[in-house]
């Protein structure tokens, strides 16, 4: 994404009706206030590189969608990724965005793509202005249940991921 290049699995693309008063922490900004952004939709269908498999049943692809808004050269880009099953359903925030209406991951991905666009516009980086985080985390890696969870979790660890997540 650093280069603004989308995924060669993203699907449909289209623009999102998107007006801008404030930014997600609702303070005025003079970078952002009162500003009709280029907003686009891209909605992705990834295949997982192994199926996820948890006790509500297994998912072998992720519908997902990047959100991206665009002011005088400089773009943010947010994520619309509700799981299956567990958040509104992904047709739900499509035809959301394409209506300029709202869901709680719609917004979420236009709060992130806003304060993405308000740090570059500042030339920052979004973690610069987030106060005792560090700029470097270790990889965290969910894996499901199913009759081979030990073999993958034992194999993760050998390639040095350390924090494991066994989503039940």
């Amino acid at each position: 994404l650093a280069s603004h290049r989308i995924p060669r699995t993203c699907g449909d693309r289209f623009s999102m009706p998107v007006h801008l008063t404030k930014t997600p922490t609702g303070r005025k900004d003079a970078a952002v206030e009162s500003v009709r952004p280029r907003a686009y939709f891209y909605i992705l269908d990834v295949p997982l590189h192994r199926p996820f498999t948890t006790a509500s049943g297994t998912v072998e692809r992720r519908e997902l969608a990047l959100v991206s808004l665009s002011i005088d050269g400089e773009t943010g880009w947010g994520e619309a990724a509700p799981y299956p099953g567990q958040d509104e359903a992904f047709a739900t925030v499509v035809a959301a965005a394409r209506d300029g209406g709202t869901t709680p991951t719609l917004r979420a991905a236009l709060d992130e793509a806003t304060a993405d666009l308000v740090a570059r516009t500042q030339k920052k980086r979004l973690i610069d202005d987030v106060p005792g985080v560090r700029t470097e985390l270790p990889l965290c890696v969910a894996v499901g249940t199913g009759s081979n969870v030990l073999d993958v979790v034992n194999g993760l660890v050998a390639d040095g991921i350390l924090q494991i997540k066994v989503k039940i």
